[in-house]
């Protein structure tokens, strides 16, 4: 790839720019009224915009659900040919302005850097005979922004596409795409991997509401944390999306196995194969708990694509954000409206598992307990679903059994065997994760148990004596009549010594070391019990 063109700035706003500046200001989102190009007072600013070019917007578009974020002294880029991967300063905000005509280059857009950052509108057409090379098959490439970066209204087309959106985001950026149409990216197993969507670092929050993609080989590749250190996403939220997929294509829509939280809402995917999901939807489903993808529907939306031909591009006009606002004409790549002024609507509806321990949570090894499992959707019972239990071991979370819910309720026994455990309750995407519980296993009585205590002095004269008191108990209770071996370590092996005649559970005898320390032990007459060594020492 060309080294980057430094970002510029027009002296002399164009009357679109005005017009996009206004319509960010009467919607809040410019925090400052120094937002506005030098030189251009409200009333000489308030000229009326050049007329949208392209086809613009269907008039009953539907709004969406995030606004973009507001933006303080933003600095306006224009896009071009020769100007097309600004690297951003990461202090500032900024307004990329689309050209008023379709963008065709190889390479596509890249924009590195900026804090908040607004796209509104245009075309990106890569050119036949782009190659994979330098990524020069690429639409649009979003990198290390710190704030929230929105793209919206954007078309991504052109007979060379191989990638429609890549991301690296691993400095925390909020990354918002709506209202975007990804035609078909070409590619195969055996050449270009296509991706409609992929993202290999970040971001910390991926939200996407209104976008329709085509593609030969995959769809949404969620790897957050393939590349880079950042922590996992807060949150990937999909909603209104339409992936469809050619004759060949593979999994339209794939995550890693980690824990991030996922929403999907009205999420549809048009495969080659449908008629089975482990073929386009990964993880696979074919095992209890493993499906993460089971709120998305096959084939296509009721109403046709979210983004229909004609709606994202050249002369594009945002229809708002849940609000009543029309916006305003379209000029160059697009603009935003001029009201919002309503709350963004509900969240998907909130999944919550909790779990209660009702055995006991201190059990001897090989004992059980259990617990109670409770899943519910916006406080209503989930009528039927399956919850999976976790453990902890060596640092880290594992599957280890499952739980069916039947009117938001399940039950099951827990057995952690010999060693004290962590549980925890999961359901299917990870969303809703109970708060860790312990299960503590009491080490076993032994059944057969030596004791011993030195009764005399542990240091002695050559020739000199000690004592040792024996106790001898199974399960706890004296036994009453055994024989129990002194034990001597000599030139770094036991042997056998001496005996002791147990009676009630007791013995008692003399040791005679002679002129040498000696270290003893007892054991039984089975090695099942042995006492911790203890030495006479003499001097």
């Amino acid at each position: 790839m060309a080294p980057p063109t430094p970002a510029r700035r027009r002296p002399c706003p164009a009357p679109w720019i005005v017009a996009l500046l206004l319509a960010l200001g009467a919607s809040g989102l410019l925090s400052t009224a120094a937002a506005a190009p030098s030189g251009a007072s409200p009333r000489s600013a308030a000229v009326a915009p050049v007329a949208a070019t392209g086809t613009g917007v269907v008039p009953d578009a539907p709004r969406l659900t995030w606004r973009p974020p507001a933006l303080v002294s933003p600095q306006v880029v224009a896009i071009s040919a020769t100007n097309r991967t600004p690297r951003l300063d990461d202090t500032r905000d900024y307004v990329i302005q689309m050209p008023a005509t379709p963008l065709e280059v190889d390479g596509g857009v890249t924009i590195s850097g900026g804090r908040n950052v607004v796209l509104v509108g245009g075309t990106i057409s890569i050119p036949a005979g782009a190659q994979q090379a330098n990524h020069a098959n690429r639409g649009l490439f979003l990198k290390d922004q710190t704030g929230t970066v929105h793209v919206e209204g954007l078309l991504i087309t052109g007979p060379g596409l191989g990638e429609g959106i890549n991301l690296d985001q691993r400095k925390g950026a909020v990354v918002q795409l709506q209202n975007v149409r990804v035609e078909t990216t070409h590619g195969s197993f055996e050449t270009n991997h296509a991706d409609v969507l992929q993202t290999w670092a970040g971001p910390r929050v991926l939200r996407v509401d209104r976008l329709s993609g085509t593609t030969q080989y995959q769809g949404f590749f969620l790897l957050p944390q393939q590349f880079g250190t950042q922590a996992q996403p807060e949150v990937m939220d999909l909603r209104r999306v339409d992936l469809h997929g050619t004759a060949g294509s593979g999994y339209l829509l794939w995550r890693d196995g980690l824990e991030w939280p996922l929403r999907v809402q009205d999420v549809w995917v048009a495969p080659s194969n449908p008629g089975s999901r482990d073929s386009f939807l990964w993880p696979k489903g074919t095992a209890p708990g493993t499906d993460a993808w089971p709120q998305v529907d096959v084939g296509t939306p009721p109403g046709g694509e979210f983004v229909p031909a004609g709606r994202a591009g050249v002369g594009y006009t945002s229809p708002g954000y849940v609000s009543t606002g029309t916006g305003l004409p379209g000029g160059g790549g697009g603009t935003l409206p001029a009201e919002d002024e309503t709350p963004e609507p509900p969240p998907t509806p909130r999944l919550h598992v909790t779990a209660q321990v009702t055995g006991p949570t201190t059990i001897p090894a090989g004992g059980a307990s259990s617990v109670d499992v409770t899943y519910t959707r916006h406080g209503q019972p989930v009528p039927s679903a399956t919850l999976t239990l976790q453990r902890h071991r060596n640092g880290t979370w594992s599957d280890a059994a499952t739980i069916p819910i039947t009117d938001g309720r399940g039950s099951r026994p827990l057995r952690p065997g010999s060693t004290t455990t962590t549980y925890r309750w999961r359901n299917y995407n990870h969303t809703s994760i109970t708060a860790p519980f312990t299960i503590t296993v009491q080490p076993p009585t032994p059944r057969l148990h030596v004791t011993a205590q030195v009764t005399g002095p542990t240091t002695i004269p050559a020739g000199g004596a000690s004592s040792v008191d024996v106790t001898y108990t199974r399960h706890g209770q004296p036994v009453p009549s055994a024989t129990l071996t002194l034990q001597r370590h000599r030139n770094g092996t036991w042997s056998d010594a001496a005996t002791i005649p147990i009676t009630d559970g007791r013995g008692s005898r003399s040791l005679r070391p002679g002129s040498t320390t000696t270290t003893y032990r007892w054991r039984n007459y089975n090695h099942t019990s042995i006492t911790a060594p203890f030495t006479i020492t003499v001097r």
